[in-house]
Parts: structure tokens; C-alpha cells; sequence
């Protein structure tokens, strides 16, 4: 069983692999990009290209995308054949949930605002907001939207959410959860509007300006999901206009965001180049699951995670 990883990895993680089954043959990637050791392969851990996708040819069973979204992994061939697709959904939960509060506490205590003022030795008094009881609005009810509904709680927030497939009980910690087609209900309760939807033909400018329109006066709006999700262009305006009042962003439609973009410099605004995911732990949690599934592969157990292609998550 030949396992082809598309990034480099350490000795001590290419041990592990090894370590599950003694039949299996590791190949990886000397540097990101790397196609040749995906020749033959029965396995593929990493990120997939129509390249790869060819050189395994009939041999490839199983791709573990090591990301929670799959969508640059998805192209017409995979999505066609019988090859499963798992990711590492979960794995990052936990920070990008944390960035998300650490977005909205930096934008309602003005920290941007105290940060310049410390450069220029300026003493302000900022009029700052608190938390406690306003409405939180979550679109996207899966691991990271159920993640940051259990911190807000701790803020004295009530918390809504609207999602694709709303369970029929509510997470702990939330109201309700009205299905997207309903969503306009859910942001006009809304005082802060957290995205955590992933990617999909069905959430592609999911949010747009009717939407941003709907929200309370004074809302803000924070993105750590997938800058498709939203109409970039009518984000600008609505927060031109005020509406949202602010928004923390760390993901966009095209990425990096160009220079030219409004988003730099407008002073409603806090910009993070895509690293919510981050942590000490992302990366472990991440390779953790892999092995997990690679177990359960040789034993020919059910994988966990496993991606709806024609849904894309």
C-alpha cells in the first residue's frame, strides 16, 4: 500500500506512519507542489491536484485533505470517481473560535485605537462597549460555530445560529437554530455576526448585501470561516455605510488580499492574513486524525470524516 503525503514531514511523523502497518511504502513530498510520489498511490495525505489525481491513477482509494475545507481539492475527476474523501474537520475548532472572540473583544474595547494612541505616548479614554447581553448570530452550526456558541455564554451573549441542516435540539449554550432560508429572521436579533460556514456552491456569497442589510444598527461582523461565503464588494459598502459597524476579517475572497483593497485601510476594520487556524496544538490534533483513519484503513473499519463530495463539505 503505497501512501503518498504532499508536504514534508518529519522523521518522527513519517515513523509513525510507517508504524501502523509494516506493508505500507511512504512517499513524500520533498517540497510542497511535489507531484512525482503520488505515482501509484492507494493513499494521499494532504491536499490533492488534478496532477496527483492522474499520476495515482486506479490505485487511489483515499485522500485525507488536511484542511477542514476541501474545495481546492475538488475538481470534476475526484468528484466523479468512488475515491473517498475524509478531512480534519474538528482540528482547528478550538482557535479559530478563539480568534473569532479575540477579533470581536479587539474591536468592542478599541484596542486598534489604544494601540495607536501607545505609539504616540497619548492618553484616551475610548468609548468601548461591553458584551453582556447582546445577541450573537452564528451561520454555520458544525465544529466551529458549536465552539465559539460555548464561549459566548462566558460573555453574558444569547446565542442564535442558522445553518444548511439545523439539528432538531439546539447545541448547549444556544437559543435556536433556524434553517438559512430563514436567515433574515436570525440577523435581525443580531448584534454580532459570527461566519463559520464552509465553502460550498451553496454558501458562495451566502451573505450578501440584502442580508448585511438586515442586521441590528450598530452589529459587527467577524469572518473566520471562507471569504467566499460573502459578497466582498457589498461588505465594503455596508460598512462604508455603517452597517455593519465594524467587522474583523480574517479570510477574504481572493487571498492574499490585494494591495488594492479598501479593507486595508478603512478604520472600521481588523485585518489577519488567514492564520486563525493557528495554534500549538492545530498541527498535532491534525496529524492525530490522520493516523486515526490511516488505522481504521488497514483494518478496513469506517473512516470518520468523511466528505459529501457533490455537497463539498
Amino acid at each position: 500500500m503505497r501512501v503518498f503525503c504532499t508536504m514534508p514531514l518529519p522523521d518522527e511523523r513519517q515513523a509513525a506512519i510507517r508504524a501502523i502497518d509494516p506493508r505500507l511504502e511512504l512517499a513524500v513530498a520533498a517540497e510542497r507542489g511535489d507531484e512525482a510520489g503520488a505515482q501509484g498511490a492507494e493513499v494521499i495525505y494532504g491536499f490533492l491536484t488534478p496532477g496527483m489525481f492522474a499520476r495515482a491513477g486506479d490505485s487511489l482509494k483515499w485522500v485525507q485533505v488536511g484542511a477542514a475545507g476541501v474545495e481546492r481539492s475538488l475538481f470534476p475527476e475526484i468528484i466523479a470517481s468512488d475515491v473517498v474523501m475524509t478531512n480534519i474537520s474538528g482540528a482547528a475548532s478550538a482557535p479559530l473560535a478563539d480568534h473569532a472572540f479575540a477579533l470581536l473583544l479587539a474591536i468592542t474595547r478599541k484596542l486598534p485605537e489604544a494601540f495607536t494612541a501607545q505609539q504616540r505616548r497619548e492618553w484616551q479614554f475610548l468609548p468601548a462597549m461591553e458584551l453582556e447581553g447582546a445577541a450573537m448570530g452564528i451561520i454555520g452550526m458544525g465544529n466551529v460555530g458549536r465552539q465559539v456558541a460555548q464561549r459566548a455564554p462566558g460573555f453574558g451573549m444569547r446565542v442564535l445560529g442558522a445553518d444548511l441542516f439545523p439539528p432538531e435540539t439546539p447545541p448547549p449554550g444556544v437559543e435556536r437554530v433556524v434553517h438559512i432560508d430563514d436567515l433574515h429572521d436570525m440577523l435581525r436579533e443580531t448584534d454580532v455576526l459570527v461566519m463559520c460556514a464552509p465553502h460550498t456552491p451553496l454558501t458562495e456569497h451566502l451573505l450578501g448585501a440584502a442580508e448585511l442589510a438586515a442586521l441590528k444598527e450598530g452589529a459587527i461582523f467577524v469572518n473566520v470561516s471562507r471569504g467566499k461565503t460573502v459578497d466582498e464588494p457589498a461588505l465594503i459598502a455596508a460598512l462604508r455605510a455603517g452597517k455593519p459597524s465594524a467587522a474583523g476579517l480574517d479570510v477574504f475572497e481572493e487571498e492574499p488580499l490585494p494591495d488594492a483593497s479598501p479593507l486595508w485601510e478603512m478604520p472600521n476594520v481588523i485585518v489577519t492574513a488567514h492564520y486563525a487556524t493557528m495554534s500549538q496544538g492545530f498541527r498535532t490534533r491534525a496529524f492525530a486524525m490522520f493516523l486515526d483513519n490511516l488505522r481504521r484503513y488497514t483494518r478496513g473499519e469506517a473512516l470518520f470524516n468523511v466528505v459529501d463530495k457533490q455537497a463539498g463539505f
